[in-house]
C-alpha cells in the first residue's frame, strides 16, 4: 500500500508541463556519442554515458529552437545544487546535450552560454544526429527539454517538458537523494 500511495503522490504533482519523452525508468542507460563543445575534449566525440561510468548523472536534452532564459535558470538552478551537494549522489553532473540541426552553429555558442552561466558541473555537447536526438533515448520532439536521471548505468526518472522554470528542478534533484527503491516508478 504504501509504494502505491508514493507512486500516486508522484503522478499527482507530476507538472502538467510534462509530456513523456526519454528511456523508461528502470532502463539501461543507452550509448550517447557526442561532439564536445566546452572545456575537456573540445571538439572530440565521445560515448558520455561510458565516460560517466554510471556515476549520478542529469541528462538534459535540449532543442536549440528552444533554449530561453528560464530554461537557462533551470539547468543553473541544477549545477548549483549539484554544486553543494547531494545526499546519496557522490560526483554527480550534468551532461547538456544540444539538439540541433546546425551543430557547427552550437559548437559556436555554447562556449558563450558557458561563459554567462559559469555551471560547474555541467559538461555541454552537441548531438550532431539531427533533430530527432539519439537512438535509443526516445526523445519526444514536443518536448523542448528531457530530462533522464541515472545512476549506476540505470534509468531513475525521464520526463519532456514543453514549458519549465527553476522550480522543475525539485523534482528532478528528489530522484537523487531518493534511494532506487524508492523510484519504482517513471515520472512521466
Amino acid at each position: 500500500m504504501k509504494i502505491g500511495f508514493i507512486a500516486l503522490s508522484m503522478v499527482l504533482v507530476a507538472s502538467v508541463d510534462e509530456i513523456p519523452s526519454g528511456p523508461d525508468a528502470g532502463a539501461k542507460v543507452p550509448p550517447l556519442n557526442v561532439v564536445a563543445a566546452v572545456g575537456e575534449g573540445l571538439g572530440e566525440t565521445v560515448n558520455v554515458v561510458a565516460d560517466r561510468g554510471g556515476k549520478p548523472t542529469i541528462y538534459a536534452f535540449v532543442r536549440a529552437d528552444q533554449w530561453d532564459r528560464p530554461m537557462a535558470r533551470l539547468v543553473k538552478t541544477l549545477d548549483d545544487a549539484l554544486v553543494r551537494g547531494v545526499k546519496v549522489a557522490n560526483n554527480a553532473s550534468i551532461v547538456a546535450v544540444w539538439i540541433t540541426e546546425t551543430p557547427e552553429n552550437a559548437r559556436e555558442y555554447l562556449p558563450l552560454a558557458q561563459q554567462s552561466l559559469m555551471l560547474q558541473k555541467t559538461r555541454w555537447a552537441v548531438f550532431e544526429g539531427g533533430k530527432n536526438g539519439p537512438e535509443g533515448w526516445l526523445l519526444n520532439d514536443a518536448a523542448g527539454l528531457t530530462v533522464v536521471v541515472a545512476r549506476e548505468g540505470t534509468v531513475l526518472i525521464s520526463a519532456g517538458f514543453t514549458s519549465w522554470n527553476e522550480s522543475d528542478a525539485r523534482p528532478i534533484l528528489r530522484a537523487f537523494n531518493s534511494s532506487s527503491e524508492q523510484l519504482d516508478t517513471k515520472r512521466h
